[in-house]
């Protein structure tokens, strides 16, 4: 059986990177390498999702800088989207439009983190998982 495991990103400092998912999003560290390319692999609160931050000189940096929103991000369940957004940007996010309802009755949002990963808030009338 294959399942889901992670999502990677190089950026220029993964330790800031996976400290703030930790420190703002209820992540925990799963495993960190304390020397280059300080690979932190950091899980959500229940353990279903992972992400990868490391920071390699030799590759490319992630940079969405012009990517739409829609073209690639990461989505997050909140119950709480105006508190959520507003906590988020208070610890550093970039709000990219206001809160939106789709016609399926859901509220979404879009930022970036702080290290540019897109990040998609969802706030369903009717959860998916």
């Amino acid at each position: 059986m294959i399942r889901f495991e992670h999502v990677a990103f190089n950026v220029p400092d993964a330790r800031a990177a996976a400290r703030w998912y930790c420190d703002n999003l209820g992540f925990s560290i799963v495993r960190q390498q304390g020397e280059p390319p300080y690979m932190s692999f950091i899980a959500d609160s229940g353990r279903n999702f992972m992400f990868e931050f490391y920071s390699r000189d030799d590759a490319a940096y992630f940079d969405p800088n012009g990517m739409h929103d829609v073209t690639t991000h990461v989505a997050m369940h909140t119950d709480d989207i105006d508190a959520d957004r507003a906590q988020l940007i208070a610890a550093g996010a970039t709000a990219s439009g206001e809160i939106t309802t789709n016609p399926a009755g859901d509220k979404l949002c879009f930022m970036r983190d702080p290290h540019g990963v897109i990040l998609q808030l969802c706030q369903r009338k009717v959860r998916m998982l």
